[in-house]
C-alpha cells in the first residue's frame, strides 16, 4: 500500500511540476510576444516627444515585469523542481521569502530610475523641502535706553 501511494504522489507531483513550468514557459512566450508588438506600435508614433515619453513607460513595465519573474517565479520553481533531480537546496530555500519580499521594495525605484519625467519631479520637490526645512536666522536689533528719573 505504501509504495502504491508513494508511486501515484511521485506520478502527481511530476505532472504538476510539467504543468507548472509549461505554464512559466507559456507566460514568458505571451510576454514577448506582446513585447514585440507592444514596441512595432510605440515606434510608429508620430510625435517625438509622445513616443519618447511612451518608450521610457513601456521600459520600465518591461522591467517592472521581470522583477517578479527574477525574485519570485524563478526561485519558486527551482524550489519545486530540485527535489525531482535529487538536489537538496536547504540554504537557498531560508532565504525565499527575503526574495519575495524585494518585489515591491524595488517597483517604486524602476519608476524613478527609468522615467526622467518623474525623477526630475521628485528630484525638484525634494529640494524645495530641503531648502524650507533650513533654520532661519533672524538678527533681533536690541537698544538700550539709559532714562535718568527726575
Amino acid at each position: 500500500m505504501g509504495d502504491a501511494y508513494d508511486g501515484h504522489q511521485s506520478v502527481l507531483l511530476v505532472i504538476f511540476a510539467v504543468f507548472a513550468t509549461s505554464s512559466m514557459i507559456l507566460s514568458l512566450v505571451i510576454m514577448l510576444f506582446c513585447t514585440r508588438s507592444i514596441m512595432k506600435n510605440l515606434l510608429s508614433l508620430d510625435h517625438s516627444v509622445h513616443r519618447h515619453l511612451q518608450i521610457q513607460v513601456y521600459n520600465t513595465l518591461l522591467i517592472q515585469s521581470g522583477v517578479p519573474f527574477i525574485f519570485l517565479h524563478v526561485p519558486f520553481y527551482v524550489c519545486m523542481l530540485a527535489p525531482l533531480v535529487n538536489i537538496t537546496i536547504g540554504f537557498f530555500n531560508t532565504y525565499l521569502p527575503y526574495l519575495f519580499a524585494w518585489c515591491p521594495v524595488l517597483n517604486p525605484l524602476i519608476v524613478f530610475y527609468f522615467v526622467a519625467e518623474i525623477r526630475n519631479y521628485l528630484i525638484q520637490k525634494l529640494k524645495l523641502i530641503c531648502c524650507f526645512k533650513k533654520p532661519r536666522i533672524r538678527i533681533l536689533k536690541v537698544t538700550a535706553h539709559n532714562e535718568t528719573m527726575r
